[in-house]
Order: structure tokens, then C-alpha cells, then sequence
């Protein structure tokens, strides 16, 4: 009849969560009622043991715990309903670990992301350090909770970084026959009569550490006390998991909506169409390796007569290379102007950039001045690849290069230009790294030369056919292998 009690009751704990909370909400569904269900399974689990060890006594306790069991799960659930908040999850946590077992003060300290360190996250009541402390942190209480939650304990030191590295639970039932609490014993402000330490344990993997003590002379933990806390650490232990994996998610989403926002604004920075020319056509090809891109294309008219071309590639991925991109492209947007030459702009870039970024956010560039009037392009380059032109009174695709620093690694440093006339038929491709060196499934580089065979084989189509001609032919060759690069290809055609 009593097991049947216990049974009703985690069910009816279970269900009554449920109606609280809502079963379609998504952390109450992954977290809230598996972990009642999880409760419900202990609790059961310790009364059909007591009751067959013949412990009326434990098993009035076990009983008695189902209400302060939903106690804490309700409680829980307004910590984390409204609003995600890991400290208060942990306050509860171990108010009700304090609570439940009649302690004088407890505290969870939880294993530092990046060193071999506990850090206090919670505590409740005056819990003392286990371990001499300087004159000052005992002037008071303040002073001494203040020291024990900014003092990292090293993992191993002290019963709590003990019971961490060894994975095992402790119980210390007199603090005065254990020579681990020496400096607990005579000050009043540390002294501690009874201690646990549980590790918080997930798949063998710890998490940390909840500990309880008593600090009244002659008042001991009990087996029963042990039994419990261990039994509820294993449920802290998982609410705590799923909380981490939780907030981990929230924050991947959150890092993956700021990356789509910043990939919106990026978008609206690039040429929305590109310019018509006199005697020429224009074509774009531009595909990020994720959200945000490191790419930065442009095409500025000047005058009547002149255009600017320009093909930029920021080092390093994601935000901070496009936070670098936007730098450029409005100091370029400042500087440009038909009677500045190529070199000229490159240098104007470059002092306005360095010193505002890392080192290694540098960036390549390649800018064209081309003169529709004249049929002449002035090539001027910061370190990115060679202009490529096609000459098509020799159905040749040459390289064409000037001498220059990246743009960002050195203030004074110097820019070259070529200056060379065009004639009909004849194409000038800028493009990034991203497209000579997109992958195969095979691990093979897309090169030169097959770039060099498709345009021999599209050159006579406008700029638009000749960049959809390379672009499907770097799509064959990858076959879908994922490119760990930005692709960009920015042509121009006379015709």
C-alpha cells in the first residue's frame, strides 16, 4: 500500500509539472519532466530498499521528502520558465540540498571552462574555506564568503577539489578526527563540525562539486543525510547538464542569428546592380564559405568615362574579417576619384586602415581603373592575385601584376601599377583565392589552367555567359565537397 503511495505520487508530481508549465514547451519537455520522472525513480527506488532492510525510519524519511521534492521542482520551474537564469538554478539547488538535510550551509563550485580550478557558483549560509585563510578574510563573514567565492580551489586540493578528482563521495562525520579540516577546527569563523562533498556527475564526466556542512559543535551528518544528498546530486547533476547543453544552444542560435544580420548588412553594401558600360559588359559572381564573408567586390563609376573595379580579400572569416571589409569599402568610397590614380587610391586605403585593424585581419586587394573613352585599364595591387587578362587577338590569358604590400601591415608602405590598353574581344578577371583553390572531393585544386580552359572556350560570350560558364565548371569539379573559402569573380568584357 505504501509503495502504491509513492507511485501515485511521482506520477501526480510528474503530471501537475506538466499542467504548471505547459508539456509543449520545449525546456519543459526536455528537462523539467524527464527530471521528475528521474526524482520519482530515486525516491521509489530508496523506499522499496529501506522497506525490505526493515528501516521503518528511513523510509518515513524517504516519504516524508516526496513534498519538499515538489517543493524544489516547483521552484525550479519558476527559475527557468520566464527566463534562463544558471545562478538562480543553483541557488535553488542548493537551498533545497541545505534544506532537506538539515545543514548549516552548503555550496556548488563547478569546474572552470579553461582551468584545472573550482569556482564557486552558489552558496547558502556561512559555508567557511576548507583551508588556512589569510588575517584579513576572517575579519568578518562578509570578508570571509567574499574570499571563499573569488579563491579558485586547484582540483585534488582541499575535500571538495578531493572529491572532484577522485569522482567519489565523502562524508566527514566528525570535522575533529580528520586531519584534512585542521584549520576548521579552533577559529569560530571556520569551524565546521560535519561535512559531505558529492561530485556532480553526467555520463562519468564531472561537473563539479555540492557540499554541505554543519558548524554547530557535536551536531553530525548521518548515513541517511549522505544517502540523500547523493541521491539528489545525481538529479542536481543532470539539471544542471541539460541547463549548460540548453544555454549552449540558446547561444549557438543567437551567435547564428548575429551572423545572419551581419550577412544581411554585408549584402546591402555590395553593388545592388552593377553600372552599364560604353563598349562593355559587367558580370559578378560572389558565394561566402558561411554567413558572413571575408570577400569585398566593387564597382564605382568615377566620371563619365572612368570606372573602378576592385576585388578585396580580408585574412581571417566571419565577423570580425567583415567588420575590416566594411573599413575598406568606406575609406574606398571616400578616396576614389577620376584624377587619383590606381597606385594612388591603394596608398590612401592602406593609411587609412592601418593601425585600426589586427595584424591578422591584413587584406588583399586588386584595383582597376578602367577608361572607357581610352580603352586603357591602370592595375594597381596590395598582395592579391595578378589581374587575369584575356587577350583575345592572341586567345591568350596572361597574368598581369604590380608590387605591393597587403593593405593594414604597413603605414607607409608603397603601391606599383601596370598601365596597358584593351581591344574588343579582350577580358580582365579579378577574383579571390576562393576560386583558384576551390576543392575537389578528391582534394585537388581548381587552378589556373582549368580556369584558363573555360574561358578560351566562353570567350565569346558577354561577361554574365563567361562567369555562369566558370561558375558551373567550379561547381562540377567540387561535386559537392564543402569550400572552406569565399568565391569571388568580378569580370569585364570589351566589346
Amino acid at each position: 500500500m505504501e509503495t502504491r503511495f509513492v507511485i501515485i505520487a511521482g506520477l501526480f508530481l510528474v503530471q501537475v509539472i506538466g499542467l504548471l508549465y505547459g508539456y509543449a514547451a520545449p525546456l519543459i519537455h526536455n528537462l523539467l519532466l524527464p527530471a521528475a520522472a528521474l526524482i520519482h525513480f530515486y525516491v521509489l527506488l530508496a523506499y522499496n530498499r529501506h522497506l525490505h532492510d526493515e528501516s521503518r525510519q528511513a523510509v518515513q524519511f524517504y516519504s516524508t521528502n516526496l513534498d519538499s521534492t515538489f517543493e524544489f521542482m516547483e521552484n525550479l520551474g519558476n527559475a527557468i520558465t520566464a527566463k534562463i537564469d544558471l545562478p538562480r538554478v543553483l541557488e535553488i539547488i542548493i537551498a533545497s540540498a541545505v534544506h532537506n538535510i538539515g545543514a548549516d550551509a552548503g555550496a556548488i563550485l563547478m569546474i572552470d571552462e579553461y582551468e584545472d580550478v573550482l569556482r564557486v557558483r552558489a552558496t547558502r549560509g556561512i559555508y567557511p574555506p576548507l583551508a588556512p585563510v589569510p588575517a584579513l578574510a576572517r575579519v568578518n563573514t562578509a570578508a570571509l564568503k567574499r574570499y571563499f567565492q573569488e579563491t579558485p580551489i586547484p582540483i585534488g586540493e582541499t575535500i571538495l577539489g578531493e572529491a572532484v578528482k577522485s569522482g567519489q563521495a565523502l562524508l566527514v562525520r566528525d570535522a575533529r578526527e580528520d586531519p584534512r579540516l585542521g584549520a576548521n577546527r579552533e577559529d569560530d569563523i571556520l569551524f565546521v563540525s560535519s561535512l559531505i562533498a558529492v561530485p556532480l556527475v553526467v555520463s562519468k564526466r564531472v561537473l563539479g562539486v555540492i557540499s554541505t556542512l554543519k558548524r554547530a559543535e557535536n551536531r553530525h551528518f548521518q548515513d541517511t543525510d549522505f544517502q540523500h544528498l547523493k541521491t539528489f546530486a545525481e538529479y542536481a547533476s543532470i539539471t544542471i547538464d541539460n541547463l549548460y547543453t540548453y544555454l549552449e544552444v540558446l547561444e549557438k542560435r543567437q551567435m547564428e542569428r548575429e551572423v545572419d544580420i551581419a550577412a544581411e548588412i554585408q549584402q546591402k553594401l555590395l553593388p545592388g546592380e552593377l553600372p552599364k558600360l560604353v563598349g562593355g559588359s559587367l558580370a559578378v559572381h560572389s558565394r561566402p564559405a558561411r554567413g558572413v564573408s571575408g570577400d569585398y567586390y566593387d564597382v564605382l563609376p568615377l566620371d563619365q568615362d572612368k570606372v573602378a573595379l576592385l576585388v578585396c580579400d580580408v585574412a581571417g572569416k566571419g565577423i570580425p574579417a567583415a567588420m575590416v571589409m566594411i573599413m575598406i569599402r568606406s575609406i574606398t568610397h571616400l578616396l576614389v576619384s577620376p584624377r587619383l590614380e590606381a597606385a594612388a587610391t591603394l596608398t590612401g586605403i592602406n593609411r587609412g586602415i592601418t593601425g585600426r585593424i589586427d595584424v591578422d585581419h591584413f587584406a588583399t586587394l586588386g584595383l582597376v581603373i578602367y577608361d572607357q573613352a581610352r580603352r586603357q585599364a591602370v592595375y594597381a595591387n596590395a598582395a592579391h592575385l595578378p589581374l587575369l587578362v584575356w587577350r583575345a587577338s592572341a586567345s591568350k590569358l596572361l597574368r598581369v601584376d604590380a608590387e605591393g604590400l597587403p593593405i593594414g601591415v604597413e603605414r607607409e608602405g608603397k603601391y606599383g601599377q601596370r598601365r596597358f590598353d584593351l581591344e574588343r574581344g579582350d577580358i580582365l578577371i579579378l577574383c579571390t583565392d576562393g576560386i583558384l583553390e576551390a576543392m575537389s572531393p578528391r582534394n585537388e585544386q581548381y587552378g589556373l589552367k582549368r580556369l584558363a580552359d573555360v574561358v578560351q572556350a566562353a570567350c565569346g560570350l558577354p561577361a554574365n555567359g563567361l562567369v555562369q560558364a566558370i561558375r558551373a565548371d567550379i561547381e562540377r569539379h567540387a561535386a559537392g565537397a564543402r569550400q572552406h573559402d569565399d568565391q569571388t569573380l568580378l569580370v569585364l568584357r570589351i566589346e
